[in-house]
């Protein structure tokens, strides 16, 4: 396998931007194709746990999001009828460990600003949006990404689907391909940061769950 490698990234969502940017860091070629024309942030608000907050930091984004959200040293659950279902403090996994609370929008303009903005001395990752893969077909002895206009992209080496739970690309390889069903329970209920001095920091949620 050759030492650089020429890579496509497909979906430029949490997964797809973090990886072209490690990707890229290591002196990899990476193109990053993205089926909207104008990327941006889906979803509300979301929770990063040390996982991902590690991720974060080895690609020199953690401070960005610290400064933005809001840290979460325990979770709460119950139910609607108050039982208790989950009681977990992170300081009882390891000392320092806690989650981050955070709008979606804040770590997509911390990743998409990385990919479009690079450090000094670091390569860019090329961005094409407005592309939507289709399939990957062979080329030679290398591989090529075909978009919905019949366009082949390529030739690369390597390929990372990451255009979601619904992706067409792996659903396309038969040896890959899953079936996404919806779920047949729906939950409804709230949650949020208690103010109470003493579950400070916890982040609390009451919920109801209903078969369908």
């Amino acid at each position: 396998m050759r030492g650089v490698l020429r890579v496509a990234v497909v979906g430029c969502g949490t997964a797809g931007a973090a990886a072209a940017l490690f990707l890229s860091r290591s002196g990899h070629d990476v193109t990053l194709l993205e089926r909207v024309p104008q990327p941006g942030p889906v979803g509300a608000g979301i929770m990063m746990q040390p996982s991902g907050l590690l991720v974060l930091e080895r690609l020199g984004l953690a401070g960005h999001i610290l400064a933005r959200g809001a840290p979460v040293d325990r979770l709460v659950c119950e139910t609607a009828a108050g039982r208790k279902i989950l009681d977990l403090r992170y300081e009882a996994l390891a000392p320092g460990l806690h989650g981050v609370g955070l709008h979606r929008g804040v770590l997509f303009e911390a990743l998409y600003h990385a990919l479009r903005e690079p450090a000094l001395g670091e390569s860019a990752v090329r961005t094409r949006c407005g592309v939507s893969v289709e399939r990957i077909g062979q080329d030679g002895d290398r591989v090529a990404v075909v978009d919905a206009e019949g366009a082949r992209w390529g030739p690369f080496d390597l390929v990372v689907v990451a255009d979601g739970a619904r992706s067409r690309v792996r659903d396309a390889m038969s040896s890959l391909a899953k079936s996404v069903r919806p779920y047949a329970w729906v939950r409804s209920g709230s949650s949020g940061a208690t103010p109470a001095r003493s579950t400070r920091g916890a982040f609390a949620r009451s919920s109801a769950v209903h078969g369908g």
